[in-house]
Formats: structure tokens, C-alpha cells, sequence
């Protein structure tokens, strides 16, 4: 059987095990304020947005936000729910400051340092709440570990009772690439959701190699092992790319649109152009899937999504405190085939081949 015709079987068994986990929503659905603890896999962002759209169905006037632009996208495209707005933080701060008269620009010139984003937007947000931007009875946080203690205050005070209103956010500590534990979150109850279901068992004892903690169990199926391609020191890998694609749709029966590369550095510096065509398909980025496109990313710009299948490669340059988490996210995002192509150097140094 082609890989993309046993991959589509598990795409079911995936989202049957996915759907199982909004059993823990039932139980906790008296729980005003709740901190989702899940590893890569278990669900998180299906959850988070199966809760907005039960407050939301409830009542309530809820927000469900997150960090990156994609994902903001991603949940946007799957909900149209009255009375659940949809927004990463960001455009919350620059949208709520302008509703209450505040002056902010959205794009700056020169933010080298990251203050605008971890200061000048909260502080701007916090002031259109006080001219006027009207606030929130319940907020969802997906991928809350990104969020820098910054935001929180902020963001309590989106809410009609910023002590008391329902806040739920989901996160995982292993996959914290830009923000900084918040106090607020250690505060909150804590709920855990200890299964990887999206990932297929194949992929997952691979990432145990190089995951943060010790891996979960993984109740995915069984699928195959991960292709590592070594390509030898001092050559460049992107010319393996066309043919890896070309093979995936033409004798696997994979869409262009299940396929995603994700580098671990800047397309421009990896030497990668969405202009370009990857074989006989174009290039769309995350936040813009197509029919027909395969999509061309960072990896950090892919949190909270995944793909049937994943290729990474440009793995080398990034910086070594948050490369091993890089990397462990990227692996993470494949749900029935991870495929690796890079240079031998790197594969060894992070102990993905002897």
C-alpha cells in the first residue's frame, strides 16, 4: 500500500484518539480556571479551541488567543462560532489599544531588541482597556508557554474579572522557544494529558531521543520509521528536496498539501524561496494552505500545527540553548511520516544517527 493511502487510514485512527481527549473538557467543566499541561501531541490546540466554542456556545464572549501568526490562522479557519473572537496576542494588543483611541503602529521599522513586542503592545493594550476597549467573560490561551510574563497582566485585565473570570490556557513546557515561565500560570490548578495521539509510534520513539523530558506514551499507530537522509559534510541538502517531494506524490499517493518543510533557519538563509517551485508544485507558506501547494516554513512558525508529512531540513545556525527544542518541536509536528534531510555533522550532534 502507498504511504499516503495508509497515512490517510491513520489520519482517522488520529483524530478518533484526539477527539477522546475533550473527555477531560466534560470533567473539568465546572472548572472556572484550569492550566492544560500536554506534550507534544496530546491534543492542546484541538482542545483549547473545542473549549472557546462551548463557552462561546454558552454565553459567554470569549477570546481564544495564541502567540503565532499561523496558528491564529489555523483556528480562525476552523471555527466561525458567535461570540468566540479569534486573535493572537499581538493583534489583541494592537486592535484593543486602537478601540480604546491609543496611537500604535503594527509594524515598527526597528524592533530589534523584541521590546515592542514583550512591552510597547502589552502597555498599549492595557491602556485601551482603560479608554474603553471592551473586555472579556472568558479567555482561552493555546500555546501559553510562548507568552511572556509580560502579557499576563495584560491579559487578566481582557477579562470582565481579571481575579476571578474563566481563564483556561494550554501549554507544554518542553516546547517553550520564546517566552518565560509566568507565576500566573504556576498559580492555576493544574491538569495533565499525558498521551501523545497524534503522532504515530514510529515518530515518536525517534523525538524521545532528543526530547526535554521523558517521553509520554504514545497510543498513535503504528506507522514506519522515520527517513534520516545524511547528506555528506559540505554539501548543501536543498537539491535532495525536489526529488524527496516528486517521490512522496507520485508513487506514495501523498497530496502536495500533506507535505511541509520546515527549517530550523530563516528561508533566505537556508537558501529556500516560496517563489520558487518544489518539483512540479508551488510553495505556500503556513498561514496560507492551498490545494496543491506544498507549504515552506520555519519551524517556529509551525507550533500547534502539523502535517501527515514533514520534512526538515536547515537544522544547523540555530542557537544552541533552543536548537535541541527547535528541533523536537519540528519532529513533533509530523503526524504519519517525519523525514530528515541534513548534513551528517548535525544529525550526529544531536544524536539523531550513531
Amino acid at each position: 500500500m502507498p504511504l499516503g493511502a495508509a497515512a490517510r487510514d491513520e489520519d482517522r485512527e488520529i483524530v478518533r484518539l484526539t477527539e477522546s481527549q475533550a473527555a477531560l473538557l466534560d470533567f473539568l467543566a465546572h472548572q472556572r480556571r484550569a492550566a492544560i499541561h500536554g506534550v507534544a501531541g496530546s491534543g492542546k490546540t484541538f482542545l483549547a479551541l473545542e473549549k472557546a466554542k462551548r463557552l462561546a456556545a454558552e454565553g459567554f464572549r470569549t477570546l481564544l488567543t495564541c502567540y503565532n501568526v499561523p496558528l491564529e490562522e489555523h483556528l480562525r479557519r476552523s471555527s466561525s462560532v458567535p461570540g468566540l473572537t479569534i486573535q493572537r496576542f499581538h493583534r489583541l494588543c494592537v486592535e484593543g489599544a486602537r478601540a480604546g483611541g491609543v496611537t500604535v503602529a503594527e509594524h515598527p521599522v526597528d524592533h530589534p531588541d523584541g521590546d515592542y513586542w514583550r512591552n510597547t503592545l502589552p502597555r498599549a493594550l492595557q491602556e485601551g482597556l482603560k479608554r474603553g476597549f471592551e473586555p472579556f467573560d472568558a479567555i482561552v490561551v493555546d500555546e501559553a508557554q510562548d507568552f511572556d510574563d509580560t502579557y499576563w497582566l495584560p491579559l487578566q485585565c481582557c477579562l470582565k474579572e481579571p481575579d476571578s473570570g474563566v481563564l483556561y490556557v494550554f501549554l507544554d513546557k518542553a516546547q517553550r522557544i520564546y517566552g518565560a515561565e509566568s507565576s500566573l500560570i504556576a498559580e492555576l490548578p493544574r491538569f495533565d494529558l499525558p498521551y501523545n495521539v497524534r503522532n504515530s509510534r514510529a515518530i515518536h520513539a525517534l523525538t524521545a531521543r532528543i526530547a526535554p523530558e521523558p517521553p509520554p506514551s504514545c497510543a498513535g499507530p503504528p506507522g514506519r520509521h522515520p527517513e534520516l537522509i545524511a547528506v555528506p559534510d559540505g554539501s548543501m541538502p536543498n537539491h535532495l528536496l525536489p526529488g524527496i517531494v516528486q517521490r512522496l506524490v507520485q508513487q506514495e499517493a501523498f497530496r502536495p498539501s500533506d507535505i511541509a518543510i520546515l527549517t530550523g533557519r530563516k528561508l533566505q538563509n537556508a537558501g529556500l524561496d516560496r517563489s520558487q517551485r518544489m518539483a512540479s508544485w508551488p510553495l505556500t507558506g503556513a498561514d496560507a494552505p492551498q490545494e496543491a501547494h506544498v507549504t515552506l516554513d520555519v519551524i517556529h512558525r509551525f507550533k500547534g500545527l502539523d502535517a501527515p508529512v514533514v520534512i526538515l531540513t536547515a537544522l544547523d545556525g540555530m542557537p544552541p540553548d533552543k536548537a535541541r527544542t527547535v528541533l523536537y518541536v519540528g519532529m513533533t509536528r509530523a503526524r504519519s511520516h517525519l523525514i530528515i534531510v541534513e548534513r551528517e555533522a548535525v544529525l550526529r550532534s544531536f544524536g539523531i544517527i550513531p
